[in-house]
């Protein structure tokens, strides 16, 4: 009711009702009633791995090579080099013809399990008509560190003093470079050479032979074309 001397309604308080004590549950009664939830987050999580792989499994897949182990750069691929391995996606880039990797050089380091690709290797050089593969067996320092097959290397010929003529020590270098086609390092009693075979002209064969040490630089990698061939000349032939 209204005061008729005082305007002001009054609120009638009303006694909230008693707040309820939670039960004291044992343990094991608690846990029993967290059973269902954890249940239902496991589900859930599986329900979610199994439509990922049924989703992946929609996608195109397809058998490519792989490393099968670390291949430093300037190796030539062989068998053991390689393994197959299933992949998908909608943009599978890989090589799936063995025949595409014989006699093909990595032109970089490859990881074990990476995906073979044709911008990854080039072919090995062949001997031309005007060309000659020289052995040289060389010391450390003759030749610099890393060097690869598929290089191409300055070869500086040095020849010892004439004790007869009386000249000195004489030092050239060829005039074309050279291609490294194989590196093979050697572990003796006297000590570790390292057997380089490399391209030249064959009209150089003789000064190589006659050369009292031999030196090798490298140099800057040509350009190579779509076909894995050098676009110019190899400044060898």
């Amino acid at each position: 009711m209204v005061d008729p001397n005082n305007p002001t309604p009054q609120r009638r308080l009303i006694p909230r009702p008693a707040r309820l004590a939670r039960p004291n549950l044992p343990p094991l009664l608690r846990s029993r009633i967290r059973v269902p939830e954890m249940a239902l987050g496991l589900g859930l999580v599986a329900a979610g791995t199994l439509g990922s792989v049924l989703w992946a499994a929609r996608g195109p897949s397809e058998r490519i090579l792989v490393a099968a182990r670390s291949i430093p750069r300037g190796d030539v691929l062989d068998p053991s080099s390689v393994r197959w391995a299933t992949v998908s996606g909608d943009r599978i880039v890989g090589i799936s013809d063995p025949s595409e990797l014989r006699g093909r050089v990595v032109i970089g380091d490859v990881d074990p399990g990476t995906p073979l690709q044709r911008a990854l290797l080039r072919p090995v050089d062949e001997v031309g008509p005007t060309q000659a593969e020289v052995g040289l067996s060389l010391e450390a320092g003759d030749f610099p560190q890393g060097l690869a097959v598929g290089d191409r290397v300055a070869v500086v010929l040095v020849s010892a003093a004439d004790p007869i003529g009386g000249a000195g020590t004489r030092v050239v270098a060829l005039e074309q470079p050279a291609v490294v086609r194989s590196v093979e390092r050697l572990e003796m009693a006297a000590g570790s050479r390292t057997n380089v075979s490399v391209l030249v002209p064959e009209s150089s064969v003789l000064d190589i032979a006659g050369a009292t040490s031999i030196r090798l630089a490298r140099l800057s990698p040509v350009i190579l074309d779509g076909t894995g061939r050098p676009s110019g000349t190899t400044g060898i032939g």
